[in-house]
C-alpha cells in the first residue's frame, strides 16, 4: 500500500485527536468537588451497601454544572427523599409563606350565644390540626367562644370536598397502609390522620391481648387477632387491608406475658 490510510484508521486518528483536545481544554475539578466525589463513591461502595443499587446526581444550580453522578439513568423506586422534591415543588407553586385556611360556618344566625343550626368546618388541606406542627382543637373552641357562641344545638359537620376523596398512592405498598407512613390525607385532617394503638398482653398464655386506642379514635373499628405467649420477642403489626376503608385491622400474632 502507498502512504494512504484506510478509512478506519483515519476515523480512529480523528477521534483520538478530538479526545486529546477535549481533555486539554477541560478544567480539572476543584479539590472540594473531588473530595465530594471520593466521599460519595466510598459511601456507595461500603461492605454493607455494595449490593444495593444507588442513583445519585449532584448538580450545581449556581454554575449549572454536574458535579457527580452515579447510575443517573437507572429507574429506581423513590424513597422518602422524594419528599424533598415535593416540598420544593409546593414552595415554588405557592411560596414558603403560604397558609392553609380552615373556615367555620354557621347555617343560622347565633342568637344569645346559641346556634340552632349546624356548624360546618370547611377544610382546605391543612395537615397540622392537632398535629406536631399545628394548633390543638381547644384553640378553635376559644376562637368560636370569642364570637359569642356558647352552644350548638344542630350538627357539627366536616366538609372535606375541597380535595378528592383520600386514597393511597398508585404505587404504595399495601403493607405500609397500617403505619403512620401510609396515612391518607384529605381536605380536612386531624392528628396527622394517625392514632396510637396500645397492646397489653393477656393475663395468661393463649389469651388475646388487650387492644386500646386514644379517646378520639374510640369509634374506629378494630379486629383483635392477638395471642399471648411466653416468647421474649413480641411479633406484631397493624394492617389496613385494601378495599376495607371502614375497618382498620390490627393484626398481632404474638404478645408477651
Amino acid at each position: 500500500m502507498s502512504g494512504r490510510r484506510a478509512p478506519g484508521a483515519l476515523a480512529a486518528a480523528a477521534a483520538a485527536c478530538l479526545l486529546a483536545q477535549a481533555l486539554a481544554g477541560a478544567q480539572s475539578p476543584s479539590p472540594a468537588v473531588e473530595r465530594l466525589r471520593r466521599a460519595l463513591l466510598a459511601e456507595t461502595a461500603g461492605p454493607n451497601v455494595r449490593r444495593a443499587v444507588w442513583g445519585v446526581i449532584v448538580h450545581s444550580l449556581d454554575r449549572d454544572e454536574r458535579l457527580f453522578e452515579l447510575n443517573p439513568q437507572t429507574l429506581l423506586v423513590p424513597a422518602s427523599t422524594a419528599k424533598i422534591v415535593s416540598a420544593l415543588s409546593a414552595a415554588e407553586a405557592v411560596g414558603w409563606d403560604y397558609t392553609f385556611e380552615t373556615s367555620v360556618r354557621a347555617t343560622r344566625p347565633i342568637v344569645d350565644g346559641v346556634l340552632t343550626g349546624d356548624l360546618i368546618v370547611v377544610g382546605s388541606g391543612d395537615p397540622t390540626p392537632e398535629g406536631r406542627a399545628g394548633d390543638g382543637f381547644p384553640v378553635w373552641v376559644d376562637a368560636l367562644k370569642a364570637t359569642g357562641l356558647k352552644r350548638v344545638e344542630g350538627r357539627i359537620i366536616g366538609d372535606d370536598d375541597a380535595i378528592d376523596e383520600p386514597r393511597p398512592g398508585a404505587a404504595w405498598s399495601w403493607e405500609d397502609l397500617g403505619y403512620t407512613s401510609g396515612a391518607l390525607f384529605g381536605a380536612l385532617n386531624a392528628t396527622e390522620n394517625r392514632m396510637t394503638v396500645t397492646i397489653t398482653p393477656g393475663a395468661r398464655e393463649g389469651q388475646p391481648a388487650t387492644v386500646a386506642v386514644e379517646d378520639f379514635a374510640q369509634d374506629r373499628p378494630l379486629v383483635n387477632r392477638t395471642r399471648t405467649t411466653s416468647t421474649t420477642e413480641p411479633f406484631l403489626w397493624p394492617e389496613q387491608r385494601p378495599g376495607e376503608e371502614a375497618l382498620t385491622i390490627v393484626r398481632v400474632h404474638v404478645a408477651t406475658v
